[in-house]
């Protein structure tokens, strides 16, 4: 699953970021007293990119994701989308939170047509669709399953496969992988950059693993404890297509991601 496929990689763009969250703050009242979740965050997504946020437990990245997705209005600042000003984002962004939520009441195939069903696509339409990506997404037979009989990587693409066919361009995706032993984590790495080429969206997802942040990200985002703030910036020096092995063993991987560790152990003390 660690082989990359032969194609080219969608041409990223930055002239006019995709997605921008611009100097966004936001507090939440907690026990009577305002807690600071964000202050004063700015990231930028490209076209066609991969962007990474990483940072300590508590840092805001989730409630980050949830404001770009417009389940939460920041206190200042603003989210753009095209370079436009986007006052409510709910429907120009799909989100994929940490848990899969497939619903064990449905089949495989009925959990991955929830969204394509909420745009008003006929159930046939949208099964047929789907059907034909279950090969790419390693759930070929398993259309008529429910999702107890499914293993973590499989849940994962599942919920995956469901998010792309709600047929948004930027994917926001918190903690996609994280829920998966090492070895499969890997794999799903290298499968996670195989199905970006192919279908050409532009993801920004939150992730505590500096090592997935880098090998899968054009750029890494470091957020300090809390209040979240920006307090490092990297564009990996890494063409796609990449292969697992020789990146993260090559010494500019390895200095960077020196560099991202430290700026985390400051910033998790500030």
């Amino acid at each position: 699953m660690r082989a990359m496929p032969d194609r080219a990689v969608p041409a990223i763009s930055h002239a006019v970021p995709l997605l921008e969250a611009r100097s966004i703050s936001k507090s939440f009242g907690e026990r009577g007293q305002r807690v600071e979740a964000l202050r004063d965050i700015t990231v930028t997504v490209g076209t066609g990119s991969i962007v990474s946020i990483v940072g300590p437990s508590g840092s805001g990245k989730s409630t980050l994701l949830n404001i770009l997705a417009g389940l939460l209005r920041p206190d200042t600042g603003a989210v753009l989308i095209g370079g436009e000003p986007a006052t409510n984002p709910i429907g120009r962004t799909a989100l994929m939170p940490q848990r899969d939520l497939l619903m064990p009441w449905k089949t495989v195939l009925d959990n991955v047509t929830v969204g394509m069903r909420l745009r008003g696509i006929s159930r046939k339409d949208a099964r047929a669709e789907a059907l034909g990506r279950f090969p790419r997404f390693g759930l070929q037979g398993f259309e008529s399953a429910y999702p107890r009989v499914l293993s973590g990587g499989m849940r994962q693409r599942a919920a995956l496969l469901r998010t792309i066919l709600t047929g948004r361009d930027i994917l926001l995706l918190d903690e996609p992988l994280g829920a998966l032993d090492a070895i499969t984590r890997m794999d799903m790495q290298s499968w996670l950059l195989g199905i970006q080429a192919q279908f050409g969206k532009t993801m920004l997802l939150v992730t505590h693993d500096v090592d997935e942040a880098l090998y899968l990200s054009d750029h890494v985002y470091v957020l300090s404890g809390r209040p979240g703030r920006v307090i490092g910036e990297h564009r990996v020096p890494v063409e796609r297509p990449r292969s697992y092995d020789d990146t993260v063993t090559s010494p500019r991987f390895v200095a960077q991601k020196r560099q991202v560790l430290q700026e985390l152990r400051e910033g998790s003390t500030t």
